[in-house]
């Protein structure tokens, strides 16, 4: 008797002991590594708002040591390219080259998700920059003007690579809005959202930095070159000439020899507007294209 009145006793407490765990068990089960940083609680402080904007540059390191190169210069008359004749290798380059690519050409694939890649991680800075009061109203005009210049700037290639794509202009954060964004958009409609997204990058971005961990972030010259280049793509050139002329007051120079923009020394130059940046020996960062 004694044991089984031990047992009355303590059943109560190990089922209330039960019950509190059946009742709390989703929070037990479900919980996020410490590590873990959602969407909603990122874009908060100068530090997040930095690695963001590092991550809307980075697409362009794959970019031009691969498909960018491939697409453009490539399908020129400097360019050709020659095949393994053991193995026969290069596919895809090879259909660069002779103007007979198929669907499934890896070349035209990595241009265009690269590209995109790009623009998704502009549109979602972008989007949480708007009201965003953690960070000083000046870095958020910085940064807005770089992310605006980056989306603009990958548009161009793909609006001239692919007419008519889809215009994805915010961050895509449902399925549904996934499939919406999808459809193709004329180009005369893609073009005028890299004009409006340029004038705002031109209006916000400075014409140098001063610290030395900035070199290669874009100045207001690169957005006066590339919205020129805009409006000449378009035939435009009345627009163009004004902001040329401009760009020749920022302190740009040609550089004595003209051999001297290619020689690895004189990277970001001050004949330089706009250089893609690469770091030897840091993985994710060097260059392959030799």
């Amino acid at each position: 008797m004694k044991s089984i009145k031990q047992y009355l006793v303590t059943l109560p407490v190990f089922l209330l002991v039960m019950a509190g765990a059946t009742g709390c068990s989703e929070s037990f089960l479900n919980v996020k590594p410490k590590s873990f940083v959602s969407g909603s609680g990122y874009f908060q402080g100068s530090n997040h708002i930095t690695e963001s904007l590092n991550g809307v540059y980075a697409p362009l390191d794959g970019l031009y040591t691969g498909s960018m190169w491939a697409m453009a210069e490539m399908r020129s008359d400097n360019t050709s390219y020659q095949y393994n004749t053991g193995d026969r290798s290069g596919f895809a380059l090879e259909q660069m080259d002779e103007f007979r690519e198929i669907d499934d050409n890896s070349v035209v694939y990595s241009m265009y998700s690269t590209s995109y890649n790009g623009i998704a991680r502009a549109n979602a800075l972008l989007d949480n920059l708007q009201g965003n009061t953690s960070i000083p109203d000046s870095l958020n005009a910085l940064v807005t003007g770089q992310s605006e210049f980056r989306r603009a700037f990958y548009y161009f290639n793909l609006v001239r690579m692919f007419g008519d794509v889809p215009l994805v202009l915010h961050e895509v954060t449902s399925t549904a809005a996934a499939f919406s964004d999808a459809a193709r958009k004329p180009a005369k409609d893609v073009y005028a959202a890299i004009v409006t997204d340029l004038k705002d990058a031109v209006s916000s971005l400075p014409a140098k930095y001063s610290q030395a961990g900035d070199l290669g972030r874009v100045t207001k010259g690169a957005a006066e070159t590339i919205l020129a280049k805009v409006y000449m793509a378009q035939h435009d050139y009345e627009d163009a000439i004004p902001l040329l002329e401009d760009v020749r007051t920022l302190g740009y120079s040609l550089l004595p020899d003209y051999a001297d923009i290619f020689n690895p020394a004189n990277k970001n130059n001050q004949e330089s507007i706009f250089e893609v940046q690469y770091k030897e020996g840091t993985p994710g960062t060097p260059s392959n294209f030799i």
